[in-house]
């Protein structure tokens, strides 16, 4: 279904089919029909198809071109990762593995494990954030220690909060809210980068998941970009919010609508050019996570080296 979704997307009209509330309403209905039918695999496989046919809402736009636009790719990216098997409120770490590179230098592999449980140390490798010169560990790579685990949802959340969070998009678009910090930029771009980071680095089931990129549909100013391929050759959908009139950047997503995950950020500067990209390999869950290093300087660092 990927390649005929990603033809159907290639052309976009400028006037949507249906209101986003709208498919948001026949998204749910969806989810809540297909529940019930989970026993029967035919059913399930109906469903899905139903999804993607009911929600993006293909057909011909003023000139014979696809109707499709951000809102109903997100929507359809989000039902597809409601689909997704998982959920993991037990599991020791959360796994993540990206690449990430500046324009002009070099790509490097950024990984992260992150500790269910507060007593256990979570593990970072990062060139970019300890640098080229840190010391190396046996295996030839610096790890890092990761801190304290929390994210961020309307507040500082642990791995039980994250779970706590409503499923339901308009009450979760509400608690991303609640935290507005009116100091900083403006409140859609603030929801846009908590929306952003639980999808990126956080264990979200399945469901949050969905209700995330629906979330994401809602947001002003996010416009289809077209079909694209990322760092890692795989197709994808990507979306892309400009907020340089604010004097800030434009970032795009590359989305892979069909198995509803996030490929690819991307941000450019005021003069549109390509400053970073992230490329979202890995995200799983880990039984293990390798041994931190001894810290690069400050106390604890060998030989001792003062920061």
């Amino acid at each position: 279904m990927t390649d005929e979704l990603l033809r159907d997307l290639a052309d976009v009209a400028d006037v949507p089919t249906r209101p986003v509330a709208q498919i948001q309403a026949r998204a749910r209905q969806l989810r809540v029909r297909r529940r019930r039918s989970r026993s029967a695999a035919a059913a399930v496989t109906l469903s899905g198809a139903l999804v993607m046919a009911s929600v993006i809402g293909f057909g011909p736009g003023p000139s014979g071109s696809s109707s499709a636009t951000a809102s109903q790719v997100l929507i359809a990216a989000g039902a597809a990762a409601g689909e997704q098997p998982g959920g993991w409120p037990e599991a020791t770490y959360w796994y993540v593995a990206s690449e990430i590179q500046y324009t002009g230098e070099d790509p490097y592999r950024r990984q992260s494990w992150i500790p269910r449980d507060p007593v256990l140390e979570g593990a970072l490798q990062d060139p970019g954030v300890f640098g080229p010169d840190a010391s190396l560990g046996a295996d030839g790579v610096h790890t890092g220690s990761l801190g304290p685990t929390w994210f961020h949802a309307g507040g500082a959340i642990d791995w039980a909060g994250l779970y706590a969070l409503p499923t339901d998009p308009v009450e979760l678009e509400r608690i991303l809210r609640s935290d507005y910090n009116p100091d900083g930029a403006s409140e859609n771009e603030q929801l846009w980068e908590s929306v952003k980071s639980l999808l990126v680095g956080t264990p979200a089931p399945p469901a949050l998941r969905q209700a995330l990129w629906e979330v994401t549909a809602t947001i002003p100013g996010v416009e289809l970009t077209g079909r694209v391929t990322d760092a890692a050759g795989r197709p994808g959908i990507a979306v892309e919010r400009d907020d340089r009139a604010n004097g800030r950047q434009m970032e795009r997503l590359v989305v892979d609508p069909d198995e509803g995950r996030l490929l690819q950020i991307e941000q450019y500067t005021q003069d549109g050019v390509l400053a970073w990209r992230m490329t979202l390999l890995e995200q799983r869950p880990a039984d293990t996570a390798p041994e931190t290093d001894p810290p690069i300087c400050g106390p604890g660092s060998e030989p001792h080296r003062s920061c």
